[in-house]
C-alpha cells in the first residue's frame, strides 16, 4: 500500500534537500519539485535504466548503482552513484540515456521527469552550474581511471578501487572498513578494465598479502590500507 501523498512528498523533499545539485534551487523551489517526483525501488542486479529514449532522470536515495557503457557485448563501469546523487542527467540535453545504471543491491530512487528538471535548470542558474560541476567530477573520475589503466598493474587498480569504495560506501568494522555494496568480481573487472578471472587472481593476491580481508561475501579494507589511501 502506497503511503499518503503528503508523506510521500515529505520524504521526497528530504531526499532532494540532501542532493548537492538540486538543493541549490532554494527551499521555495524544492516543494513543487518534490510533488512531481515518483519513488521507485529497483531490485539488486536489475537496471534502473538502459541506453535509449529517456523521459526521466533519477535521484538515488538508498543503495548504489553502477553506471555502465556497453559496446560489442563488453561493459565498462563509468562511475558508481550513491545516495544524494543524480543519474541519467545527460538525458536533459540529449533526450536519451547514453549509458545504463545497474543496481548494486536494492536501490531506492526518485524518478524526476526530464521536463521538470529542464525547467528547474532554466529557472535556477545555480542548479545548472551544479549539474555542470557533476559532469566535470565524473569526467575527472574517468580520467583517473584511464591514467591508472595505463600506469598501474591490475592488483594496484583493484586496491585503489576498493579503497575508494570503502571511503564512500563503507561502515566501521573491528578489522577495518567493510564495503556495504554487493559488488561482484565482474563489477570490479568492469571498473578497472580487466577480465573477471584476472580480478579474481588479484583479489586472492591482496588477501594473501593482508591488504584485503573478507567476511562471507563482504570485502573489508584493513585500517592500514585506508590510512595509506588517505596519505596518497
Amino acid at each position: 500500500m502506497a503511503p499518503p501523498a503528503h508523506e510521500q512528498r515529505t520524504s521526497a523533499l528530504r531526499v532532494i534537500s540532501s542532493c548537492p545539485v538540486l538543493s541549490r534551487a532554494g527551499r521555495e523551489a524544492l516543494g513543487p519539485l518534490a510533488s512531481r517526483c515518483e519513488p521507485v525501488r529497483v531490485a539488486a542486479r536489475r537496471w534502473l535504466f538502459e541506453p535509449g529514449r529517456a523521459t526521466a532522470a533519477f535521484l538515488v536515495s538508498g543503495g548504489a548503482c553502477a553506471l555502465h557503457a556497453t559496446a560489442d557485448r563488453r561493459s565498462a563501469v563509468l562511475g558508481i552513484a550513491g545516495p544524494g546523487e543524480l543519474v541519467g542527467e545527460e538525458a536533459i540535453a540529449l533526450g536519451r540515456h547514453r549509458r545504463a545504471a545497474l543496481a548494486l543491491g536494492d536501490v531506492d530512487a526518485l524518478r524526476i521527469p526530464l521536463a521538470v528538471l529542464s525547467r528547474l535548470c532554466a529557472e535556477n542558474p545555480r542548479v545548472a552550474m551544479a549539474l555542470a560541476e557533476l559532469v566535470e567530477r565524473r569526467r575527472a573520475w574517468l580520467e583517473r581511471r584511464l591514467t591508472s589503466l595505463v600506469e598501474d598493474e591490475v592488483a594496484d587498480r583493484v586496491r585503489g578501487l576498493l579503497g575508494e569504495l570503502a571511503a564512500r560506501f563503507g561502515e566501521p568494522h573491528p578489522r577495518g572498513v567493510r564495503i556495504v555494496l554487493r559488488i561482484t568480481h565482474a563489477d570490479i573487472a568492469a571498473a578497472v578494465g580487466a577480465t573477471r578471472e584476472t580480478v579474481t587472481g588479484a583479489l586472492a593476491a591482496l588477501r594473501a598479502a593482508g591488504k584485503l580481508l573478507t567476511e562471507g561475501r563482504r570485502l573489508i579494507v584493513p585500517r592500514r590500507e585506508m590510512a595509506a589511501a588517505s596519505a596518497d
